[in-house]
């Protein structure tokens, strides 16, 4: 008769060495906090500074060029909820298709997260062995690309090549190409090394953070064609309802002026 070790008796616990964060670990949990509460503190920075309008006026009807023009269309008080909402549609995706490799009975090697996995939740609170769950595609690489094609690439470049200014505007506080290339670089150095944080700490392979890299990749590709597609319609109503109110106020001067013609002179 076969006898039976305490191994085969009791499951598989880490040793107290192993469950020691790595940098890895903890390079993936400054990330997470970054694509995470990066936006809300900007946001509550720009309330408390306050938000400009595009096109306003003031109490003697003139409205301030710089303002019209909407040069820094990032100043709009939706930007930031709306990164806030693109970061999290992201993360929901990532963790909707786990559970549907889950749900399928069977988790391919490929999607699993290899052995020696553990704490590789968002915030690396979870300590216990994570191996063999699904790990596809990877949430940490699909919201750090999101934040960092979104944010340090299209906010911090400021919106180039979509919001390309002329050569006179350039000077005028626009965003030049250098300004634009500086910030892909460090978008590109962000993804990379939260891409291979994840690796070293073992709690995804190099195709799960590719797939979502391209998944954050997607999810802000996406979010910067819809801010560009609104950012454009909004110049064009406010470009509509200007050319509206110049016409408004001609047809006033134009019947002010033939009043005056055809009232007689009384002289006091």
């Amino acid at each position: 008769m076969k006898k039976t070790t305490n191994d085969e008796k009791q499951p598989r616990i880490l040793s107290p060495p192993t469950l020691r964060l790595g940098w890895g670990h903890i390079f993936s949990v400054v990330s997470a906090l970054v694509f995470f509460f990066g936006p809300v503190v900007a946001f509550i920075i720009r309330l408390l500074m306050g938000f400009k309008k595009c096109g306003s006026t003031d109490s003697t009807g003139s409205t301030d060029s710089t303002v019209k023009k909407c040069n820094n269309p990032f100043d709009a008080w939706w930007f930031w909820p709306s990164v806030i909402a693109g970061t999290l549609a992201t993360e929901v995706f990532t963790v909707l298709v786990k559970e549907m490799s889950r749900r399928d009975g069977g988790i391919g090697d490929w999607a699993k997260r290899p052995q020696g996995a553990f704490a590789c939740d968002v915030f690396a609170l979870k300590r216990h062995d994570e191996s063999g769950e699904p790990g596809f595609p990877s949430g940490h690489a699909a919201g750090a690309a999101f934040f960092a094609l979104v944010v340090i690439a299209f906010r911090c470049g400021g919106g180039y090549p979509f919001f390309s200014p002329s050569t006179e505007e350039e000077g005028n506080g626009h965003p030049k190409k250098r300004r634009a290339i500086i910030a892909f670089s460090v978008a590109t150095a962000f993804v990379a090394f939260t891409c291979v944080a994840r690796v070293m700490c073992s709690c995804h392979t190099v195709l799960q953070v590719i797939a979502g890299a391209l998944c954050g990749t997607v999810f802000g590709a996406f979010y910067i064609a819809f801010f560009v597609s609104f950012v454009r319609f909004m110049r064009f109503l406010e470009s509509v309802r200007m050319a509206g109110s110049v016409q408004l106020q001609f047809v006033q001067s134009k019947q002010q002026s033939k009043w005056a013609i055809n009232t007689p002179y009384r002289p006091a």
